[in-house]
């Protein structure tokens, strides 16, 4: 099986990886600006990645789904410290659960955006960014070129909201290139739930609302 993924992998030229990332971008496209998130454009999107990686023999290890201790245990520190100063330097919209403090849902939050941001740093770096580096690998700017047009699709993704479009597609770029250096995407899943935990505590309930709304 080994063989038949690196056998089909020199198949495809950097240009079809290019044509492949913004095909399926505009499956997820359709799931986000006409389905509202309803719909199967969305499982036909995930799916069509997954056939992706299979056909590039790209296995879990190396689109960075491995957790390296000493590097993933530093991050969550860091990111319980940055949680917890900004939940007592200000005022949050967030409502406790029934029977639990504001400390547990907010843990239960941050637990759920950093499974969510693992999913999608999955498509944002295992996927696009690394089909975009191949698509440009014959450029000297090569796989800065791949972390713009990555984050660039990332950040439309959250359209129409500018409040959201805006600094994802700011974060987009910096996780992209962090993913270029240490290829590890449960600490980039970390870093993205801390950030989208720490708008959510600073967020207005109108804000709030917007951000939920949002199928990304």
């Amino acid at each position: 099986m080994a063989k038949l993924w690196r056998n089909s992998t020199d198949r495809f030229t950097p240009f079809y990886d290019g044509v492949e990332a913004l095909v399926i971008f505009a499956l997820i496209g359709l799931y986000v600006v006409l389905f509202k998130g309803r719909g199967p454009a969305l499982a036909i999107g995930i799916l069509a990645v997954l056939v992706s990686h299979w056909r590039h023999g790209e296995g879990p290890t190396q689109l960075g789904f491995r957790i390296r201790t000493t590097r993933f245990l530093l991050t969550l520190a860091l990111a319980l410290v940055a949680l917890t100063a900004s939940f007592l330097t200000g005022s949050t919209a967030i409502e406790p659960a029934l029977g639990d403090s504001i400390a547990a849902t907010l843990l239960t939050l941050f637990a759920g955006y950093v499974m969510w941001g693992l999913v999608q740093q999955w498509a944002l770096n295992g996927f696009f960014n690394n089909r975009f580096v191949h698509a440009f690998s014959g450029f000297r700017l090569g796989r800065f070129y791949a972390a713009v047009l990555a984050s660039l699709l990332f950040g439309a993704a959250h359209l129409p909201d500018a409040q959201l479009a805006v600094p994802a597609t700011v974060f987009g770029f910096q996780s992209a290139l962090l993913y270029q250096r240490y290829r590890d995407l449960p600490m980039l899943a970390v870093i993205h739930g801390t950030l989208g935990t720490i708008l959510i505590l600073s967020s207005s309930r109108q804000t709030l609302s917007i951000i939920l709304e949002c199928p990304l």
